[in-house]
């Protein structure tokens, strides 16, 4: 679960970030967003971005960054930027951010581009126009994702990232992190509790050592969350974070009922106890 993004987190900047959301930077002079691929590579910088014909002004109603405060930003469509490559129905487009945050979403999410649906912009940070700081003393520039009518899809705060650096094509959930799923056999309890895991926590927490983020603790290895916490403090602890463990480096964000219902709360930490019997050794 991600810092004051969106509710969400923000992480510790690893190498590896510094790396991926950097490297554009330095060879360009300027921000630059940088879309992978096993076969190629595309990057945008800020000034193309902000130069193309079919960017926008939008509105965000309820913008997760700021509050959930309205916000208008310059964007363009992000499904345009991926016209030409080659992406699968049931891939995975993994960012991560110059921070650190880094995590997964489907492509049938992100990049879908019919109206009965949520539809995704890349959000672009002029510099005539910086955007400020929100109440975390951060700003989500210089590319922030955001989403057009986001009740459509369910999307949660953690599918909103900021500070933006880089998208890859990855696999299948599946095929590309199999330690973190529930047994085939499971409830459909466990199945829906594990999707909630994706959407919320996976951005910051790996799962049987196996995830992409460094911000959070594993959640199952080497003792399963479900085992060191009693469910009632467990709860607390996901509901308001300094409610329980108070300090000022503290970097869990507080889900509450209107982003994570009490019935989705029951059947992720169903997932949770589910994966306390698959640890990997």
């Amino acid at each position: 679960m991600r810092t004051l993004r969106l509710g969400m987190t923000r992480l510790l900047v690893t190498a590896g970030a510094l790396i991926l959301g950097l490297g554009a930077q330095a060879t360009e002079g300027e921000p630059a967003l940088t879309l992978r691929w096993a076969t190629g590579s595309r990057s945008y910088t800020r000034s193309e971005l902000l130069g193309r014909p079919d960017r926008i002004r939008i509105q965000i109603a309820q913008d997760p960054a700021y509050d959930d405060k309205p916000r208008t930003y310059q964007a363009v469509l992000f499904h345009a930027l991926w016209k030409g490559v080659p992406v699968s129905d049931d891939a995975l487009l993994q960012f991560d951010c110059l921070d650190g945050f880094s995590a997964p979403i489907a492509k049938g999410r992100l990049l879908n581009a019919s109206g009965s649906a949520s539809i995704a912009y890349l959000a672009v940070e002029s510099p005539e126009e910086p955007w400020p700081r929100n109440t975390k003393g951060i700003s989500p520039g210089p590319f922030y994702l955001v989403w057009v009518n986001p009740e459509k899809s369910g999307i949660q705060r953690e599918e909103w990232p900021f500070q933006l650096a880089s998208f890859e094509v990855k696999g299948t959930l599946g095929s590309s992190y199999p330690a973190i799923l529930p047994d085939a056999k499971a409830p459909v309890s466990v199945q829906r509790g594990f999707q909630l895991f994706v959407q919320n926590c996976f951005a910051c927490h790996t799962m049987n050592r196996q995830g992409e983020s460094e911000l959070g603790p594993d959640l199952n290895v080497p003792m399963n969350v479900t085992e060191t916490w009693k469910p009632a403090g467990l709860a607390a602890l996901v509901r308001d974070p300094q409610s329980v463990r108070s300090w000022p480096q503290a970097k869990m964000p507080a889900f509450p009922i209107e982003q994570l219902s009490d019935a989705d709360l029951k059947l992720l930490l169903e997932y949770l106890r589910h994966m306390a019997g698959r640890k990997v050794r």
